[in-house]
């Protein structure tokens, strides 16, 4: 039988990722609704190669000239509730969730709280919300299956061993394209410098981020909610190749480790056939030809954003909120040039610095502090 999905942010880089697998593998999946934030065009191209019913716009001054725009045999629905019902309904089995930003958060509650399986490629949800949300899981009943490549790779590694066998996770990165920069560079760096990106192709905010290496900043929060073993025990090592996706270390020393070629079809088909494993059209790697693998240590005095991401998990609290929130300003005032590159640190230290650290036990209560973080970082760019 069929297992029935549902796309959110069908759209950008890893939702785009999700379609062709889902193509590629219409045999064993029914995708029953897409779902994006304005571009109707390539939504209603997704919903027609994946013979999905229906397509949600989020953003409602799009709706109308989407719902006059359909293709016949195409439902148009608008608006978050849209969004809401689709992954709620009883005949969706999984949410693929690969919605940018923090409108992502409500969706995954509500799918969790009806005990779906999520799919999760949106960082911001375990950023703004981890307890929250791993709590909701285990109440009722919900499964979140990781789609970043370094997360499922932890994933994978560790699916057959008990917790207590581990010693410690190690998410890899390549760096980014200002690994073998100075100080003096990163001063000088430009946004052009910073999109490109020596392995993955991405948006240009994950690019950014992964060119500070806050990415996998991030990524060491997340890792902490999701296989709850504590940031002390997660180490990040820089891996130019981009061929091993992270590994897991166990208490007897050994070592285990996702290799592949970089592709991000694979997290995402393995999220959807977990426990099974499906062929794939992504290139075999050939150990041979790439003949050597290397790996660095991450100089965190040049970039800082490990230790940030562990003072936020040290803290506790709204702190990896804080900075998230923080990190979200910063880059986008980098993108359009009235910060330099190196004050996104700058921006993200001083508003969790200044910030109080304070239990967050609600969604009204978590929308409202990232609301204010952002207007707070929004200030203090203003008086650089």
């Amino acid at each position: 039988m069929k297992k029935n999905i549902v796309l959110l942010g069908s759209t950008g880089s890893v939702g785009q990722n999700a379609c062709k697998v889902l193509t590629f593998h219409q045999d064993r999946f029914a995708v029953k609704t897409v779902a994006a934030n304005i571009n109707y065009k390539m939504l209603f191209h997704q919903a027609s190669q994946l013979h999905a019913p229906q397509a949600v716009i989020a953003h409602e001054a799009f709706a109308e000239r989407a719902k006059a725009e359909a293709p016949s045999g195409i439902k148009v629905e608008s608006g978050n509730e849209a969004i809401i019902d689709c992954v709620c309904a009883d005949d969706t089995d999984i949410v693929i969730c690969a919605i940018l930003g923090n409108g992502a958060l409500m969706p995954v509650l509500k799918a969790l709280e009806c005990g779906k399986t999520v799919a999760l490629a949106s960082k911001e949800v375990m950023l703004m919300a981890g307890r929250l949300i791993m709590d909701t899981a285990k109440k009722y009943g919900g499964r979140i299956i990781p789609v970043d490549s370094e997360h499922s790779a932890i994933f994978q590694c560790l699916a057959a061993h008990p917790r207590q066998d581990v010693k410690s996770l190690v998410l890899t990165c390549s760096g980014g394209p200002f690994r073998k920069y100075n100080a003096q560079q990163l001063q000088a760096a430009v946004v052009a410098d910073a999109l490109k990106h020596p392995v993955w192709s991405m948006g240009r905010k994950i690019t950014i981020d992964s060119a500070s290496l806050m990415n996998k900043a991030l990524e060491v929060v997340e890792a902490e909610f999701l296989f709850e073993v504590p940031e002390k025990n997660i180490k990040v090592v820089i891996h130019p190749e981009g061929i091993i996706h992270s590994l897991v270390e166990f208490k007897d020393n050994s070592m285990v480790g996702l290799f592949s070629n970089p592709s991000m079809e694979l997290p995402v088909q393995y999220a959807l056939s977990y426990p099974d494993v499906f062929d794939s059209e992504v290139e075999p790697l050939d150990l041979a030809k790439i003949s050597s693998l290397h790996f660095e240590n991450v100089d965190n005095e040049l970039f800082p954003s490990i230790d940030i991401a562990r003072e936020a998990l040290r803290t506790g609290k709204n702190m990896p909120l804080v900075m998230n929130a923080a990190n979200d300003v910063a880059v986008k005032n980098f993108l359009e040039g009235r910060i330099k590159f190196t004050e996104i640190w700058d921006i993200v230290k001083i508003c969790m610095e200044r910030t109080p650290a304070a239990e967050l036990n609600s969604i009204d209560e978590i929308c409202a502090a990232d609301s204010e973080v952002r207007m707070f970082a929004g200030e203090i760019i203003k008086s650089l």
